[in-house]
């Protein structure tokens, strides 16, 4: 079961004194890895070998961001403030074309006689 040889090729293969099959698991994990490694590095050596001709890359057309001003001017058009009794208690935001206002509900309550503006 366990290898037989002399005490300092021992000491040079299993270098901590775990059990044999501790370490027989250890070295096959780094075995696997390794080559598990290396047929990554030589499909990727193989494709770049395989491409010598570099195709020519496709325009990419970047979209201007709207500008701050637009930005803002959004936001502030979804931004609603919530009141009871014509007092505010909070704020929130609309869903883009939902309809529905998203805010806390310590703000909402029960939920009646709440006024959205």
């Amino acid at each position: 079961m366990f290898l037989r040889c002399s005490k300092s090729l021992r000491s040079i293969l299993f270098p901590t004194r775990y059990t044999w099959l501790v370490t027989f698991h250890r070295h096959f994990v780094i075995f696997a890895v390794g080559l598990l490694l290396v047929g990554a590095l030589s499909k990727t050596a193989g494709a770049q070998l395989s491409n010598k001709s570099p195709r020519p890359q496709p325009e990419v057309k970047v979209a201007k961001p709207p500008a701050p001003r637009a930005a803002l001017d959004n936001a502030r058009q979804g931004v609603v403030s919530i009141e009871r009794a014509g007092r505010p208690v909070g704020l929130g935001f609309v869903l883009t074309g939902d309809g529905r206002v998203v805010t806390s509900l310590s703000v909402v309550g029960d939920g009646n006689h709440i006024d959205v503006k």
